[in-house]
């Protein structure tokens, strides 16, 4: 899977227009399962470090196409579940990312 991205500009950009995608860490989720087929937004990667913080973990995720996100998670079960070097797949809402032009 590459990386499939949906953002709602919170103004109108013209066609063709360079922009970037600020997308906070704590908007994304970690799973060991793929996305439900249809799912908006996600990638698929290796679980590159983890840096445990109380009751925060922030998972570094090199993806698939080449760059790397953060994720934090609120420790659970199934975050504690991810390893180093674990195949994931990372997802978010619609509305977690804010398309900037550049």
């Amino acid at each position: 899977m590459g990386l499939r991205l949906r953002v709602t500009p919170t103004a109108p950009i013209a066609p063709g227009t360079a922009a970037a995608v600020a997308l906070r860490p704590e908007k994304i989720s970690v799973a060991h399962a793929s996305p439900e087929e249809g799912a908006t937004n996600g990638a698929a990667g290796v679980v590159a470090e983890i840096g445990y913080l109380g009751v925060l973990s922030v998972f570094k995720v090199q993806l698939d196409i080449g760059i790397a996100l953060k994720a934090a998670v609120m420790n659970s079960a199934a975050a504690g579940a991810i390893r180093p070097k674990d195949r994931v797949w990372l997802s978010w809402a619609d509305d977690a990312g804010v398309l900037l032009a550049e």
